[in-house]
């Protein structure tokens, strides 16, 4: 995924996720400075810290935005119930 407007959105499948290869497409430093989550049960946003799984109360059907640098890449990993 590319972050091409200081932003991109995802509607999210599962409750836990987490972000891998975050790079810079250019010689500027990578950085996703926020993730923001949007569902039925409301609004949250916090910010991005490496190497961390986040976990949903909501199991599907919130959008996420991740606000950084411009064409900042990362890659999305949707992993499954820990249950």
């Amino acid at each position: 995924m590319d972050i091409l407007i200081n932003h991109w959105c995802y509607l999210q499948l599962r409750n836990r996720l987490t972000l891998a290869d975050v790079e810079h497409a250019e010689a500027h430093r990578a950085d996703i400075a926020e993730i923001s989550v949007r569902c039925e049960l409301g609004y949250v946003a916090f910010r991005y810290q490496p190497n961390m799984i986040y976990e949903l109360a909501d199991k599907g059907g919130c959008w996420l935005t991740f606000i950084g640098n411009r064409v900042t890449r990362f890659r999305l990993v949707e992993l499954g119930s820990a249950e």
